[in-house]
């Protein structure tokens, strides 16, 4: 029997990343589940339909190109250019380094947390460097990987390099699979995202190939809300396994969800005695049903500077991952510098789903900007309770505080100009 390999399918679960619709703004009351026909792991979303491409919800054209890369041992340098090729800015942005076998299998993802922003049709170059772990002799790639802070992704690039001289005792994650008690003698694909409820146990299927000598190996999952990109991780080590020299088996391994509601990502590998990392990877996704949002990549066509000018961004936000769940929300779009808030926007009660709903948010600034700007995005229930929260700093174009410095320097001269006038007028009154 053989488990699901990578799919290279658009998932809906993704949903948030690929859906099209845009839903208007319609008042609802409290989360309610959708009627539905038949029961499925997958909610209300019909995973067999066509995505229409030209009605798809597009994420910024940010991409990676120019990637060059020097192997020097067990170490990596290199760099690449961040282009967008957008009308717009984008914040927030980030970038993964993976490993991937030339059958797409994946040895590594290394998440670089230094975020960046990118002017419209801006490119930046940028420089990296990555330690390699433990690999079989073979051909690989290095990706980058662009994501926003968030755990969109974006554009990459890849770039291949032999190891000739590798690990003897390595164990390769073939395939996997999720296997849910609500549906028995199903298998889903790992990365398909089917709904759990919160701290149901549920089991994660996995085919290993042992390509050395008999080993035991430890599995370990990390598991992320949503994506790697955004950090806090936590971190399941299950019991031991024996492998037998060269051996082929599926291993289920038990798995459960956390109360917390949204979408969740879980790499898996194996470790040895030592702790050292001794397989591949292994990728699950699953989706724990209820009351959920999530902030997509803003898109920024105009960033004021000055007092008075207004910030002009698309604020595109996402309900329940779940395809069952309805709920209203408000949004809260903030601006804040040094000195603290400079201007912010509210968006009151709209019905949120699992598809993208898209707002134009236009936030006036109270004063001039002292300092780069952080934009923070906040979306809470009907009761207040934040549901998402995303927060970046633009790296701003230095020559637009250049300019907000001298406009304030020039108003600061011609007021001393007629202060000291009107002192001179003064004093002449006074001693006449």
């Amino acid at each position: 029997m053989k488990l699901y390999q990578k799919s290279v399918l658009f998932s809906f679960l993704i949903l948030s990343s690929v859906a099209g619709l845009v839903l208007p703004f319609i008042a609802l009351a409290d989360a309610t589940p959708s009627p539905s026909s038949a029961p499925s792991p997958y909610g209300n979303r019909d995973m067999n339909a066509p995505i229409d491409v030209n009605s798809a919800y597009r994420l910024p054209e940010v991409y990676a190109t120019n990637l060059s890369i020097t192997k020097n041992g067990q170490n990596i340098s290199g760099s690449f250019t961040a282009f967008n090729n957008g009308d717009y800015i984008v914040g927030g942005l980030q970038y993964d380094i993976e490993i991937l076998g030339t059958d797409g299998a994946l040895y590594d993802k290394f998440p670089i947390m230094n975020q960046f922003s990118l002017n419209a049709k801006e490119k930046r170059t940028i420089s990296f460097s990555y330690a390699l772990g433990q690999l079989p002799k073979d051909t690989y790639n290095l990706r980058i990987q662009i994501v926003t802070n968030g755990g969109r992704e974006l554009g990459w690039s890849d770039k291949s390099f032999t190891i000739t001289q590798g690990s003897n005792s390595f164990v390769k994650i073939v395939s996997g699979a999720i296997k849910l008690p609500n549906f028995p003698g199903q298998i889903f694909d790992p990365l398909s995202g089917p709904n759990v409820s919160p701290k149901e146990t549920f089991s994660l299927a996995v085919e290993l190939q042992n390509n050395g000598a008999v080993i035991s190996a430890t599995p370990v999952f990390d598991v992320y809300s949503f994506d790697i990109a955004r950090g806090n991780k936590r971190t399941v080590t299950l019991s031991p396994i024996i492998l037998q020299a060269k051996e082929r088996k599926i291993v289920t391994l038990l798995q459960t969800a956390d109360q917390k509601s949204g979408v969740y990502y879980a790499l898996l590998h194996l470790t040895d005695s030592n702790g050292n990392t001794i397989s591949s990877m292994g990728e699950y996704r699953w989706v724990v049903t209820g009351v959920s949002a999530d902030i997509m990549p803003v898109k920024i066509s105009h960033l004021a500077t000055t007092q008075g000018d207004t910030t002009v961004m698309n604020l595109d936000v996402v309900g329940a991952p779940d395809a069952l769940t309805v709920f209203n929300a408000n949004i809260t779009a903030q601006i804040s510098d040094a000195k603290g808030i400079v201007g912010q926007a509210h968006i009151s009660n709209i019905k949120l789903t699992d598809m993208p709903t898209e707002t134009i948010t236009r936030i006036q600034l109270k004063r001039d900007l002292v300092s780069a700007p952080t934009i923070t995005l906040t979306i809470t229930d009907m009761n207040a309770s934040i549901l998402s929260s995303n927060s970046f700093t633009m790296n701003i174009d230095q020559s637009q505080f250049k300019k907000v410095i001298n406009n304030n320097f020039t108003w600061f001269v011609i007021l001393g100009i007629v202060g000291l006038i009107l002192l001179i007028f003064l004093l002449k009154y006074i001693y006449v």
